[in-house]
């Protein structure tokens, strides 16, 4: 097997693997010396392949997926958090921080890390335990989520969601 044909399989055994691929099995598999592996996991490792030998075996790390980040605004209250954080996870977005003008101390920033419903929940239950003022004592009454997403649609469509929410109780709040 030629070096590249070994490349080739060495890379779609180790992506397929559900754990540590030894280095002499793969040298079995392309039948070479096992040294012969160690110089294609160098080679890969060169091309930008992230590859961890350890001594059970060569595992390949898969790159991470390139999302999108935002800074979102938003103007609403603390009692409308709930839905900000559940409209933004729902549409498949993670708020990893959220940040807030206070008139005394300047920019506050709290991480979030909220991906899922619950995750949400948890967030809102500790910001109560706490009794946290962070909130409640914003300038202007704005806040800033950073968002991520794995698509600029579903970027998008919380920016959409989140404008509608926006509108939806700014109306009820002049009612």
């Amino acid at each position: 097997m030629d070096r590249e044909k070994r490349i080739q399989y060495i890379r779609q055994r180790l992506a397929e693997a559900k754990g540590p691929v030894r280095g002499s099995d793969l040298a079995e598999a392309c039948q070479v010396t096992r040294q012969v592996i160690v110089g294609d996991i160098a080679h890969m490792r060169a091309a930008g392949q992230t590859i961890v030998a350890s001594p059970r075996g060569y595992r390949m790390i898969p790159p991470k997926e390139k999302g999108f980040k935002a800074l979102l605004s938003s103007s609403l209250g603390i009692d409308q958090l709930r839905d900000e954080l559940y409209t933004i996870v729902d549409l498949g977005g993670a708020v990893l921080d959220l940040s807030v003008e206070h008139g005394f101390y300047g920019y506050l920033r709290m991480a979030m890390n909220v991906h899922t419903r619950g995750d949400a929940d948890r967030y809102l239950s500790d910001l109560r335990r706490k009794r946290s003022t962070a909130l409640t004592n914003l300038k202007d009454g704005i806040h800033r989520y950073l968002v991520e997403t794995k698509t600029a649609e579903t970027m998008n469509a919380i920016r959409s969601a989140l404008s509608r929410l926006d509108e939806k109780y700014g109306q009820a709040a002049k009612a």
